[in-house]
């Protein structure tokens, strides 16, 4: 589901605060989740 949303919309926007040089475990498992699309350039423009 979320997946169709990101590729559906516009544009997004990503926060999350920092924890010694790194995002949350929450904005961890979204980026590891998306690699697929990441790789693939799916979101590219966004």
């Amino acid at each position: 589901m979320v997946k169709e949303q990101l590729l559906a919309c516009d544009g997004f926007i990503l926060a999350s605060p920092n924890y010694i040089f790194s995002v949350t475990a929450q904005m961890k498992a979204l980026f590891d989740r998306c690699c697929g699309l990441i790789h693939c350039m799916a979101l590219e423009g966004k």
